[in-house]
C-alpha cells in the first residue's frame, strides 16, 4: 500500500504541472465547466424542511384504571405523551379494554392533541363504559391505550405508541351470568361473541342451560349459533376429565334421522383448557357430523403448536363417553374411556408451561375445510343438543398451592 501510495503522489504532481502550462482561456473554460458540478449550497432553512419528519412522540407515563366497576359505571384511564421532535405534533389517542371472554370493546377516541415541540403532555384521560346490555364476559379486563399519526382507523393511520396491563380492573355483569354447577363446579355462560375464528354463527347465552347437575349447549334450529360455558375458577395441572354425550348426526338426538339422507351436522363439540390472558389452551374436539373424528391440539400464546387426529372406535352421539386431559409440565395426555389415544411431549415450544387454565366446553360451527362446501342448506332443520353430565378434576402432585378463585 506504501508505494502504491507513492506512485499515486507523482502522478497528482504531473497532472499539476501539465495543468499549469495551459494556455488562460483553456484555464477559465475548465473553471466555469466545474462550477456546474456544484450547485449552490442549500440553506439550512430549506434542508430542514425536505428533511422526513420523524414520529418523535412516545408514551412517558400510563396509568390503567384498576379496581371495580359495575354496569354502567365509566372506567377511566390516562396517559401521557413525550414530544421529542422540533416540531408541535397533532396526535390521536385510542383506548380499548378487552373482557374476560377475550372480546375487545373500544371507547371513543380523543383527538387530534397538540404536543409542543421538546415538550410533555399532561396525563391524557379517556373513558369506557361498562355495557348495561348483557354482551361482555364479567371478570378482569385487560387494558390498552395508544398514540395514533391520525384517527384510528382511518386511512393511512400509522400507531407510533402502545401501552397496555392485563388484569387491570374487574367488572362484573351480574344480571347476565348465568352459573352452572357441574359435579360441584361451578361455571360461567360466555356472553355472546362470535369467537371461535370462524364461527359461522356465534355463541348465545341463551343456548346453554344447566339442571339436574348437568349442561346442555344447544345448536339452535334456523341458525348457525351454537353456546359455551367455562369454570369460574382456573386450575393447575391435573387430570381433567368430562363426561359428554355430542349431537347426533343421524341418530341419538336427531329427529331427522328417519330422512332418506342423514342430515349432516357440520360442527364440533369442544372441551378444553384455556387462559383467556396469554391465550394459551389445550383442546379436544369432537367432529359432529357423523365421521366420529375427534382431535388433539395445543396452542401457545395462540398460536398452534402440536395437533393429532384419530377416529373413535363407537358413535359419541349415540351415549355418554368420558374424555381426558392429563396436564403436566411433562406431557398432555389424551384419553378416551380411561385409554390413552394421543400424547404430546413436554418441550416448552409445544405445550403451554404456565399450569393455569379455566375449563371450557363450545359447541359451534366452523368453517374448516373439513366441513366445505358451506352451504346455506347447512343451517339445522331442528335443535341439536350437546350434554355434559360429569366434570373430574385430580391435581397433580407438581401442581401445589391452591385453585385461584376468580369471582
Amino acid at each position: 500500500m506504501y508505494i502504491k501510495k507513492i506512485d499515486m503522489v507523482r502522478s497528482s504532481a504531473a497532472v499539476m504541472a501539465s495543468f499549469i502550462n495551459l494556455r488562460p482561456c483553456l484555464i477559465l473554460f475548465l473553471v466555469l465547466s466545474m462550477s456546474s458540478f456544484f450547485p449552490q449550497k442549500i440553506s439550512a432553512a430549506a434542508a430542514s424542511s425536505r428533511r422526513p419528519v420523524a414520529a418523535g412522540v412516545e408514551i412517558t407515563g400510563f396509568r390503567p384504571a384498576e379496581g371495580t366497576y359495575r354496569r354502567g359505571e365509566k372506567v377511566h384511564s390516562e396517559l401521557r405523551v413525550k414530544n421529542s421532535g422540533a416540531e408541535t405534533r397533532a396526535i390521536w389517542i385510542g383506548y380499548s379494554v378487552r373482557d374476560a371472554g377475550g372480546a375487545w370493546h373500544d371507547a371513543d377516541c380523543t383527538g387530534p392533541v397538540s404536543v409542543a415541540a421538546g415538550s410533555i403532555s399532561e396525563f391524557i384521560r379517556l373513558a369506557w363504559s361498562v355495557p348495561d346490555e348483557e354482551k361482555f364476559a364479567g371478570g378482569h379486563f385487560l387494558v390498552r391505550m395508544a398514540i395514533w399519526s391520525s384517527r384510528p382507523g382511518s386511512p393511512g393511520a400509522e400507531r407510533l405508541g402502545c401501552a397496555e396491563k392485563a388484569a387491570a380492573f374487574y367488572s362484573s355483569n351480574r344480571l347476565s351470568e348465568k352459573k352452572i354447577s357441574i359435579s360441584g363446579i361451578k361455571f360461567k355462560v360466555t356472553p355472546e361473541k362470535a369467537k371461535p375464528l370462524g364461527n359461522r354463527g356465534k355463541l348465545i347465552r341463551k343456548n346453554v342451560e344447566g339442571a339436574g347437575g348437568r349442561a346442555e349447549l344447544t345448536i339452535a334450529r334456523g341458525s348457525f349459533d351454537g353456546g359455551e360455558l367455562h369454570s369460574a375458577s382456573y386450575f393447575s395441572y391435573g387430570t381433567f376429565a368430562a363426561s359428554i354425550k355430542t349431537p347426533g348426526a343421524s341418530g341419538g338426538n336427531a329427529a331427522v334421522a328417519s330422512a332418506a339422507e342423514p342430515f349432516r351436522l357440520k360442527s364440533v363439540t369442544g372441551f378444553f383448557l384455556f387462559d383467556p390472558l396469554s391465550e394459551d389452551e389445550i383442546t379436544v374436539e369432537l367432529f359432529n357430523d357423523g365421521s366420529k373424528r375427534i382431535w388433539f391440539s395445543a396452542f401457545c400464546r395462540g398460536e398452534q403448536t402440536a395437533h393429532s387426529e384419530a377416529v373413535l372406535e363407537f358413535d359419541p352421539s349415540v351415549d355418554f363417553h368420558e374424555y381426558s386431559i392429563d396436564y403436566s409440565p411433562a406431557r398432555v395426555d389424551f384419553l378416551v374411556d380411561a385409554r390413552i389415544v394421543c400424547s404430546l411431549p413436554g418441550a416448552a415450544e409445544r405445550i403451554p408451561a404456565e399450569g393455569k387454565m379455566k375449563i371450557f366446553f363450545n359447541s359451534w360451527f366452523p368453517s374448516w375445510k373439513e366441513f366445505r362446501p358451506l352451504l346455506p342448506g347447512d343451517v339445522p332443520p331442528e335443535d341439536f343438543k350437546t350434554v355434559i353430565k360429569e366434570v373430574k378434576y385430580r391435581r397433580s402432585i407438581s401442581a401445589g398451592g391452591k385453585n385461584e378463585k376468580t369471582n
